[in-house]
């Protein structure tokens, strides 16, 4: 939705009745500003998601985006929609980065939720067309932080950390307990983690050997 937004929000201030008039320069900021936080918050978000846990920059991930649709809702001036459009970029870098997905999901499925993740992004654009054409801007950026709202509260009460992720940090209890909710009962829970401890101990060494060979290009 944030990434259509644009599309509908320039016209509309465009034209003669605008609640405020834009010119053609900063039309092309609007559309495009996302894009200037975008490269150093992807470079931060792989420490943020090893530090805090892909779930939790996940669920961070929606507050910049509530934030960006309330400044619309309230602005009065080209420069407030500047910032809602930096704080969209800084969720999309979160979004775009993250690795939950991947760690969560089955061989078998995890063809299937990148394909999903897809068509949720075409309907995202869809939404926001066709709401365009009954409201104004202002009104959508109104109600629009309900979905990133909705999300945080569905990864908090219903989704569970990556199990990676909590081996990693040596929490072996609650990597069961998750991957327990995510497959069920009946799967082999104990060989999975094993599996997955394994290639943490490969990929330890492997870095380390890449320190050791960096220290000694000297």
């Amino acid at each position: 939705m944030n990434t259509g937004f644009p599309a509908i929000l320039t016209p509309q201030l465009r034209e003669n009745c605008s609640e405020f008039p834009i010119d053609q320069e900063q039309e092309s900021w609007i559309v495009s500003i996302d894009n200037l936080a975008t490269p150093l918050i992807c470079i931060l978000s792989g420490f943020l998601q090893q530090k805090f846990g892909p779930l939790r920059v996940l669920m961070f991930a929606c507050f910049p985006y509530s934030l960006g649709w309330l400044v619309v809702s309230i602005s009065t001036s080209v420069y407030h929609l500047y910032l809602s459009r930096l704080l969209v970029g800084v969720s999309h870098a979160l979004l775009t980065t993250t690795v939950y997905t991947v760690e969560i999901s089955s061989k078998e499925m995890r063809g299937t939720y990148s394909l999903l993740e897809s068509v949720l992004r075409c309907f995202g654009c869809l939404l926001i067309y066709t709401l365009g054409f009954a409201f104004r801007w202002r009104q959508i950026a109104m109600f629009a932080p309900l979905v990133p709202l909705a999300a945080f509260i569905c990864a908090l009460f219903l989704s569970p950390e990556s199990p990676v992720f909590l081996l990693t940090k040596k929490r072996t209890v609650e990597a069961h307990e998750a991957m327990h909710k995510l497959y069920g009962s009946n799967y082999r829970v104990s060989e999975e983690v094993e599996i997955i401890q394994d290639n943490l101990s490969k990929l330890r060494g492997n870095r380390s050997h890449y320190i050791s060979y960096i220290r000694n290009l000297r």
